[in-house]
């Protein structure tokens, strides 16, 4: 799961000297940059970095029906956004077990972070 708070961040102290602003709309865009960049990752196999597949299955690897890629998911609510995915066995395709080495997914990139910024920047200027 990927949990982005802006308590967290800067906009925390913009929100402290400028007063309450509804986030909500910031949030659903933050949200669905995130779920976009889980997606990228499971597109190019963690950017390069997860260990190569036994064999070439001609599609990316966490990629198969496409069940596990079109269940990722956020939820916007009071000041965070989380991203998870809705099927039981992604957790242990991000995390990895005894038989299945991690494939981490869920994983918040230093590019959505300057997304982020800029989001915040242009919603809240």
């Amino acid at each position: 799961m990927i949990e982005f708070d802006v308590n967290d961040t800067l906009l925390a102290d913009w929100i402290a000297e400028n007063g309450n602003r509804d986030l909500h709309p910031a949030l659903e865009e933050i949200g669905q940059l995130l779920v976009d960049s889980v997606h990228g990752t499971i597109d190019t196999e963690g950017h390069g970095d997860w260990d190569p597949p036994a064999r070439d299955y001609g599609h990316p690897l966490l990629y198969d029906t496409g069940t596990l890629y079109n269940s990722i998911y956020y939820t916007a609510a009071g000041d965070s956004v989380t991203v998870d995915v809705g099927v039981s066995y992604g957790r242990f395709q991000n995390e990895g077990t005894s038989r299945i080495p991690a494939r981490p997914f869920l994983v918040l990139q230093d590019e959505d972070l300057l997304a982020i910024e800029e989001i915040i920047a242009r919603l809240f200027a």
